[in-house]
């Protein structure tokens, strides 16, 4: 199971290859863009979303 399957109202969306700095990596190394917040939907970036959530 995905984490996103458990989160509402969560996108989920995969990259085949990230290149960073010059170098190219395979898609594990996703979680640079997430790292450098630079995922967003809606205009609103990844960490300002985090920010937004409650329990």
């Amino acid at each position: 199971m995905h984490a996103h399957e458990q989160i509402p109202g969560s996108i989920m969306s995969l990259y085949s290859n990230v290149t960073w700095n010059g170098y190219t990596f395979p898609g594990h190394w996703s979680w640079i863009y997430a790292a450098r917040n630079d995922p967003s939907h809606a205009g609103i970036k990844l960490w300002q979303w985090m920010a937004q959530q409650h329990r």
